[in-house]
């Protein structure tokens, strides 16, 4: 008697483990000043900003008393949908499925000062799905607030990679800071 024995060797393409890349960006890395002081209060100021981001579409999502003299203020929202399509079509059937994607923005507005005088810090970072990336910048929260972020990673070449640079919460902060300057040149 014979006994055969076959080996398989399958080639599994999808078993490669996929390479995901850190992303850590802001807006702090392409707007070369981020700290601001105006001569107006920080009721006034605050005034501003809130009109500035709700007019662009980031309303305040959240606000914090973090020391008797400072506040943040952290406005949020979505920017773009993308869907990425993935599958196989083979001889005997295939599979497709896609992933659905919320671009947006995070920014965090800290405020503080006196009766007449308002120091203030602006952030603006990608999100996906509603998550925040990670960045450098926010080194400086982890030292004032219970701030926390780890590492956020994305797949390299997804369809999504191309939106999280932080250019777009760059060029939002600049608007922001222009509408602030000409308020109070008033």
């Amino acid at each position: 008697m014979i006994k055969s024995y076959v080996l398989a060797v399958v080639v599994c393409s999808a078993c490669v483990t996929p390479n995901y890349v850190p992303v850590r960006v802001s807006s702090v890395q392409m707007v070369p000043q981020s700290d601001f002081t105006y001569p107006k209060s920080p009721a006034e100021v605050t005034a501003i900003v809130q009109q500035s981001f709700q007019a662009r579409g980031f309303p305040v999502v959240d606000q914090r008393q973090v020391t008797p003299t400072v506040r943040y203020y952290v406005f949020q929202g979505p920017r773009q949908h993308v869907t990425s399509t993935k599958g196989y079509v083979g001889q005997y059937g295939g599979s497709i499925t896609s992933e659905n994607y919320v671009i947006g923005s995070w920014f965090l507005v800290r405020i503080s000062g006196s009766d007449s005088s308002t120091n203030l810090f602006i952030m603006g970072k990608p999100t996906v799905n509603n998550t925040g990336v990670c960045s450098d910048a926010d080194e400086r929260l982890k030292k004032e607030s219970d701030y926390y972020c780890t590492d956020t990673k994305l797949l390299e070449g997804a369809p999504e990679w191309p939106l999280v640079t932080g250019k777009e919460e760059a060029d939002t902060v600049k608007g922001v800071i222009i509408e602030l300057e000409q308020a109070m040149a008033k």
